[in-house]
């Protein structure tokens, strides 16, 4: 059986995407944390705004998608964490940029998911 989305989980996976991006940038300009010292980039780094968008895009895929398989799941989750790993392995984010950018990304997945649970969104 196909996985099926209904159009308001569209919206909110696409403006969440959006919107997550502009929290991250916000938190980037308060905590002002330089990149790897050997990177080309010239933004703050902390947090990591790639991180939190692709865990934000796995996170809430995951909880809104019933019934998910399992291997569904790791596909997402792996997608995430590759894309973190690109990110370290060509310097241009910190372990902790990462993780951070990570974490951010799934608790806004969820608080957007708890909202819509609600009927607030």
């Amino acid at each position: 059986m196909p996985y099926s989305i209904n159009d308001i989980d569209l919206v909110i996976l696409c403006l969440g995407s959006v919107f997550i991006q502009f929290i991250v940038k916000i938190i980037k300009k308060c905590i002002k944390q330089p990149r790897p010292s050997n990177t080309v980039y010239i933004t703050y780094g902390m947090p990591s705004t790639r991180a939190a968008m692709m865990f934000f895009i796995a996170s809430y895929l995951i909880l809104i998608i019933k019934p998910m398989k399992m291997d569904t799941k790791i596909v997402l989750i792996f997608s995430a964490l590759f894309s973190c790993l690109i990110k370290y392995f060509f310097n241009e984010h910190d372990i902790y940029q990462l993780l951070v950018g990570s974490i951010l990304g799934i608790l806004f997945a969820l608080f957007i998911y708890f909202l819509k649970k609600k009927n607030r969104l």
